[in-house]
């Protein structure tokens, strides 16, 4: 019993710590559904690496195309669609990767995110749905984009 208070204790730290350096704890979601919370390019943002299945939610990207060459300091709009599941309901929301690190978490309704900073190179950017408990739905999608100087 002890050793269980003194864990959670200690995940309640290390949520109070991620939230400090911009990174959302999934209990936020709740409270603000509204809202978007992202911790872009952040390196403390926590990593999901748990995934569960589908069971029939699809995402798309919609934006940025498959190929596309950005330059240096663009923004890049992240855009997708959604089909079997709701943003924003029960705490589910959805993240950005590039090269397979977390880049952004966007929690509500919003369905598109605009983002900035990306190091010049190609790069693989993914999108996955995200349900309340911070699980990544196993099956995303992924392009191919280019950022040039």
């Amino acid at each position: 019993m002890k050793l269980r208070i003194l864990c959670t204790l200690f995940l309640f730290s290390l949520l109070l710590a991620a939230c400090a350096t911009g990174a959302t704890a999934p209990e936020d979601h709740a409270d603000h559904p509204d809202e978007t919370h992202t911790h872009e390019g952040d390196d403390n943002a926590e990593e999901t690496t748990e995934t569960v299945p589908n069971n029939g939610a699809v995402v798309r990207l919609l934006s940025p195309e498959d190929g596309a060459t950005f330059a240096s300091g663009d923004e890049i709009l992240v855009a997708i669609e959604v089909e079997n599941f709701t943003l924003g309901e029960d705490g589910n929301h959805w993240h950005i990767f590039i090269d397979g690190s977390t880049w952004a978490m966007i929690v509500g309704a919003d369905a598109d995110y605009a983002i900035t900073g990306v190091e010049p190179g190609e790069h693989e950017l993914s999108v996955y749905l995200a349900n309340g408990d911070h699980q990544n739905l196993e099956d995303g999608a992924t392009v191919t984009i280019t950022v040039e100087d």
